[in-house]
């Protein structure tokens, strides 16, 4: 059963309940006044009698005008004994109650109908003279009667008028939902991510789910690409090495003199693609977030002149000025082997990526007030002078595999060095980001929150 027609089955369900608790109630109300209106006839009638009636020293006297009959009003008037003087009472009441002076009850005759009995005494030299009115409620079983014809011959046509026009409402109110759903089907079936679904103009449920749709395409569809793009240079990256490993393992088969460099060239190459799939492999453990790291407080400053010590000798072997300026003192908390590998990919890329005279690099630690809760946070910096960044590359740096200029390649660089920096720092809870303006240098800066009490 679809929505739209359990909808529209509730909503005919609802409209008639409302509609027979409508008419409940007006019949109870109509009933209600139409039993005062006869009350009050019945007492109009046995006062009007009453009026009529002299007690003489000779008995009770009537006068003729005395309605005895009055519009299905039976007037009968009793004496002391209970006798009756004059008048008549209905045959359907087989038992008359006992008299009870400006009562009005109700009884039921033979048939369960019911009627209503009022008493009038007037007290003589003879006795007590009572005047007793009965009236049938006639209207009760009319009311009855005309429901039950109402509801033989109305309620299918209001059932079927309710069926309907909650078929029509629901028909339009999911007429959008019947336009997305095309829409999306269309798009599942061409697999094209880059439609949108169209919704138009309005602030309801459709289309905020519409725009939920769209940016759930949108997301995807840049996942796609991704991996489209991921696909490609892993493709384009394997294809190297395993072209030299080829090569050389033919020319080692064609001269046995040369199977020594062979084997040096393919050790050096399966050595450069073991690396390049650990990394993949960390990089894809890192976006299904399952990377288990070993929490630590680590002595960040130690840490951070450990790595200048060891890292100045090699700098300045390439004619580098390699500088610190450490803040002492500060302490972390996270996997101190992938902070150090971190620091040591940024300062590697400052050394790969260096100008040709006069390159300096300088590593940086501080702590700073991190936002208006005042946390505070270790920030990692390393600052180099070389060729720079441009702005609209900024953000495209820690793509894998992304490399400004295609020349990178000769390098040695894989392009991952920058997503594991950042893949690393994400998993320790920290940040990364990039500054640099092209042609004077860049900057990396990692900041991680620093242990508690400092």
């Amino acid at each position: 059963m679809s929505i739209r027609l359990k909808i529209t089955i509730w909503y005919t369900v609802i409209v008639l309940i409302m509609a027979l608790g409508f008419i409940g109630v007006m019949t109870h109300m109509e009933n209600e006044n139409a039993a005062n209106e006869i009350k009050a006839r019945l007492l109009e009638v046995v006062s009007d009698v009453s009026e009529k009636i002299d007690v003489t020293e000779d008995g009770v006297r009537v006068d003729k005008s005395a309605r005895f009959n009055d519009a299905g009003v039976y007037i009968a008037l009793y004496d002391k004994n209970g006798e009756m003087i004059e008048g008549r009472h209905p045959i359907e009441i087989s038992k008359l109650p006992d008299f009870d002076d400006r009562s009005m009850r109700t009884e039921k005759d033979e048939e369960g109908k019911d009627w209503y009995v009022y008493d009038s005494a007037f007290e003589t030299n003879a006795g007590t003279v009572w005047v007793r009115g009965i009236v049938k409620d006639a209207h009760e079983e009319e009311s009855r009667n005309a429901l039950i014809r109402f509801f033989i011959l109305a309620v299918p046509l209001l059932v079927l008028l309710s069926f309907v026009g909650g078929y029509i409402i629901t028909h339009r109110a999911f007429a959008p939902v019947r336009k997305v759903t095309r829409a999306a089907e269309q798009i599942a079936k061409d697999g094209d991510l880059s439609r949108r679904l169209e919704y138009g103009s309005g602030k309801d449920e459709i289309k905020h789910l519409s725009d939920i749709f769209n940016r759930m395409f949108g997301r995807l569809q840049l996942n796609m690409e991704k991996e489209k793009r991921f696909t490609a240079d892993v493709s384009h990256e394997l294809r190297t090495p395993l072209s030299v490993i080829i090569s050389q393992s033919d020319y080692a088969l064609q001269d046995p003199d040369y199977a020594g460099d062979a084997l040096g060239a393919i050790n050096k190459e399966a050595k450069d693609m073991s690396s390049l799939l650990s990394k993949l492999l960390f990089l894809s453990r890192s976006d299904a977030d399952t990377v288990v790291i070993e929490k630590e407080d680590i002595d960040l400053s130690m840490l951070c002149e450990a790595i200048f010590e060891e890292q100045q000798g090699a700098f300045e072997a390439e004619g580098i000025t390699l500088r610190s300026n450490v803040q002492p003192g500060v302490t972390v908390s996270g996997d101190e082997a992938m902070i150090m590998n971190s620091i040591l990919n940024l300062l590697g890329n400052a050394f790969k990526y260096r100008r040709e005279e006069g390159a300096e690099v300088t590593l940086r630690l501080r702590t700073e007030t991190a936002d208006v809760r005042r946390e505070k946070n270790a920030v990692i910096s390393v600052t180099d002078n070389g060729p720079g960044i441009a702005p609209e590359n900024i953000e495209r740096i820690w793509d894998r595999f992304f490399r400004e200029d295609p020349d990178e390649r000769k390098k040695d660089s894989s392009g991952l060095g920058l997503a594991i920096v950042k893949a690393m720092v994400d998993v320790n809870g920290g940040t990364v980001r990039a500054e640099s303006v092209k042609g004077e240098g860049s900057t990396f800066v990692i900041e991680l929150p620093v242990v508690d009490g400092q």
